[in-house]
């Protein structure tokens, strides 16, 4: 694709049709659950952009957008629900969803991301590069320097931009939307304070706590919380506490500034 080609795409009942200007950027095949339970599917494809290279050609009375709690933007048909693309809060970075561009213009995947989250039935078996996350800087330069003419983002491909993220008031206690708050937000890390945490996590009968650890752990997620005196908890709770302190990865603490303080020494990372 040249530098001025432009390439179109549209939703599926075809009231909204779009435009990207310019040349697309890396392709990846992102395997986080966010994207899959998002798009119901194994995994999604998308291609980064400028945010400023995407426009709408159609009337955008069914254009809709989705806000997340971070700010982003996902922009969907309001008729036939197709997504189309996201976009950050100051529009610089855009992520347009491969299969909604004209079949013509559908690059094909340079790499597999975030794939240590990938369905657990689906194997992949081509011979793309596979990154457990997303690729360093220095991968990314590799990979760009295979595809020439390609969109070079100028910020980090990696989505670790904020050292940590903290859950708004309304998200579910899951370790699904705990994940998907992380990588939504580009947090590398997830800070708990005790007033967010419910009941049902010190009882590890329910496999919260575990399931929630586990679930970062695959991620390479940190988790700092912040949680009364374990000795106020069950003899297990406390055993669960004293194993994850004896890691580098998580940290039970008693005030919130011991928690940020850790989280901010990069002790763990």
């Amino acid at each position: 694709m040249t530098k001025n080609m432009a390439v179109t795409g549209s939703c599926q009942c075809g009231r909204l049709r779009f435009e990207v200007a310019g040349p697309l950027g890396p392709v990846a095949n992102c395997h986080c659950a966010f994207c899959r339970r998002i798009h119901g599917a194994a995994f999604t494809t998308v291609a980064l952009v400028s945010g400023l290279a995407v426009s709408w050609l159609s009337s955008s009375a069914q254009a809709h957008r989705f806000t997340t709690p971070l700010g982003n933007f996902r922009h969907f048909c309001g008729a036939c629900a197709t997504p189309l693309w996201n976009s950050t809060p100051g529009g610089e970075l855009a992520a347009v969803v491969v299969a909604s561009l004209a079949e013509e213009h559908q690059p094909l995947p340079w790499m597999h991301v975030n794939v240590e989250s990938r369905a657990r039935w689906f194997t992949i078996h081509d011979a793309l590069p596979q990154f457990s996350a997303w690729p360093t800087r220095e991968e990314l330069d590799r990979l760009l320097a295979s595809h020439p003419g390609s969109w070079n983002p100028s910020q980090p491909a990696r989505p670790d931009v904020l050292l940590y993220i903290e859950p708004i008031p309304g998200t579910a206690f899951t370790p699904d939307s705990l994940i998907a708050l992380c990588v939504e937000g580009g947090a590398s890390a997830l800070l708990l304070d005790r007033s967010a945490i419910p009941a049902e996590f010190y009882d590890l009968s329910s496999r919260l706590a575990g399931d929630i650890l586990h679930a970062l752990s695959k991620y390479g997620l940190q988790l700092a919380a912040v949680i009364d005196d374990p000795a106020n908890y069950s003899a297990p709770f406390r055993e669960f506490v004293r194993e994850s302190n004896s890691g580098p990865q998580f940290r039970f603490v008693p005030t919130r500034a011991e928690a940020i303080t850790w989280l901010e020494s990069g002790e763990g990372s």
